[in-house]
């Protein structure tokens, strides 16, 4: 499938670019019968004017509940027969209310974003860039942790930023700004606030990059500090990413904040692993990390999320609290569960913590002294339905390595 236009249209209007590498087509109108007859005029000047280049289009509907309104987008103008003709009416994909999302699928060695610029009243609104959302450290069909990525945000106002996050309301959306070649600039927001680092988008922008560029090294300057990032395609053809952590620290934990914490969750001292005392880590977050002994008290603990996300913010803790629960003898290759709590919006924990896994990571070597290097396996996700895995690896001093994939959403 090749990639030959770039196309814009709204009700009277269709022009079609050549020479760009993708078509996006957002449409912002009133429900049923004014939004179907808008949609009937796209369509039939899409068929027209694309049918006269012997091109075919596709499209795809999301809804927002929140913005009373519909986008259409998500199409590709292309020069190969084998592709599938839009239909007279585009596939309906609403989303749960309140948030406005898209799906962003293979196409080929290339993907295709979303668009969020809108098209509204017969006129062009705000242009900005396509957006991409992605599925990181998925452990089987329907896992993972889902991020937004912008691969090219130098345009964008912090508050456009933020409100794109909000308005994806995935747990963090990537936005890589400034570049130099293989090294770029990366910002991270979650649905309420900038967070200096965080691991799962971190991956699911290396591999959004790799399948651009090509698999290779990168350079992300974040806020936490330079992280340095390695892409490669495995042998089924996924582009696996792996970063490498700022340096990590570990540092105590003030009793009367773990008391609060402890509280806010439910637990007690009595319920604590004693082989992973009660600490804070950091590897591009600070962390605490709270060790469960038993897998019952592990699996039924529960909170409100309003007074953890209080503690949160009142610590400057940008990042999930930690609470992991193992089974067997900490050793090389362990298996560490681990459920990240992160409540913000409409979420509560998070599915997959890569910036959690490499302060964990620190925590291993440095606060409960297991040797170094080492590697383990975190499982995370399964008490929301989204099973994850994460690999780290330790080496003997410096930044923590978490390795995993990610794939469209």
């Amino acid at each position: 499938m090749e990639s030959v236009g770039q196309l814009e249209a709204f009700p009277g209007a269709v022009n079609v670019v050549p020479g760009e590498a993708h078509f996006s087509l957002d449409l912002r109108g009133e429900f049923d019968d004014a939004r179907d007859h808008a949609w009937d005029e796209i369509s039939h000047e899409l068929d027209a004017s694309v049918g006269r280049r012997a091109l075919r289009w596709t499209a795809r509907e999301v809804h927002s509940a929140t913005r009373r309104c519909c986008t259409w987008g998500r199409a590709a103008l292309t020069s190969s027969s084998s592709v599938i003709p839009g239909p007279s009416r585009p596939l309906s994909s609403p989303t749960r209310a309140g948030r406005a999302s898209a799906r962003c699928r293979p196409r080929e060695r290339g993907w295709l974003p979303r668009s969020p610029g809108a098209l509204r009243k017969n006129r062009v609104m705000t242009a900005t860039p396509g957006i991409l959302e992605l599925l990181a450290f998925a452990a089987e069909p329907g896992g993972g942790n889902p991020a937004g990525v912008v691969l090219d945000a130098v345009g964008l106002s912090d508050a456009e930023m933020q409100r794109i996050a909000a308005d994806l309301g995935h747990p963090e959306t990537a936005f890589v700004g400034a570049r130099e070649g293989r090294r770029v600039a990366v910002r991270y927001f979650s649905p309420d606030d900038e967070v200096p680092f965080c691991g799962h988008a971190t991956v699911a922008t290396a591999v959004a990059l790799a399948e651009a560029e090509g698999p290779g090294s990168f350079v992300f300057d974040t806020a936490a500090g330079v992280v340095e990032v390695t892409t490669e395609r495995a042998a089924d053809g996924r582009v696996m990413a792996g970063f490498t952590s700022v340096e990590p620290y570990v540092v105590d934990l003030e009793a009367d904040v773990a008391d609060r914490l402890l509280g806010l969750l439910g637990l007690t001292h009595a319920d604590l692993d004693e082989r992973m005392p009660l600490a804070q880590s950091f590897a591009g977050n600070l962390h605490p990390v709270v060790a469960v002994r038993e897998r019952h008290t592990f699996d039924s603990f529960t909170f409100a999320p309003a007074p953890v996300r209080a503690l949160l913010d009142e610590r400057g803790w940008k990042g999930t609290i930690i609470v992991v629960h193992v089974d067997a003898p900490i050793t090389e290759g362990v298996v560490i569960e681990a459920r990240n709590l992160f409540p913000v919006a409409d979420i509560t924990e998070d599915p997959a913590t890569g910036s959690a896994a490499a302060s964990l990571g620190a925590y291993l070597r440095d606060r409960v002294g297991l040797p170094a290097p080492f590697g383990f396996t975190v499982r995370q996700g399964r008490h929301i339905g989204r099973p994850s895995v994460l690999d780290v690896e330790v080496p003997a001093s410096g930044g923590i390595v978490v390795r995993g994939s990610a794939t469209p959403l």
